[in-house]
């Protein structure tokens, strides 16, 4: 279960533990959404992930932190 934040802050203990967890600020791509393509389309590089959910695709927020 998500805390208050919704997701924003970052302080969830583990990779899975918080879904409304946001890894791509700029499409608003999270962390539920990423394991759900890894899961369900057999991703393996960051680049398939990258191409399947447009997650770091050329954002300055992502790319810079």
């Amino acid at each position: 279960e998500t805390g208050p934040c919704g997701g924003e802050c970052h302080s969830c203990p583990s990779v899975g533990s918080c879904p409304d967890r946001v890894v791509c600020r700029c499409l608003r791509v999270t962390e539920e959404a990423i394991i759900s393509a890894v899961q369900t389309l057999g991703l393996r590089t960051i680049n398939d992930i990258r191409t399947a959910t447009e997650a770091g695709e050329g954002a300055v927020a992502a790319t810079a932190s």
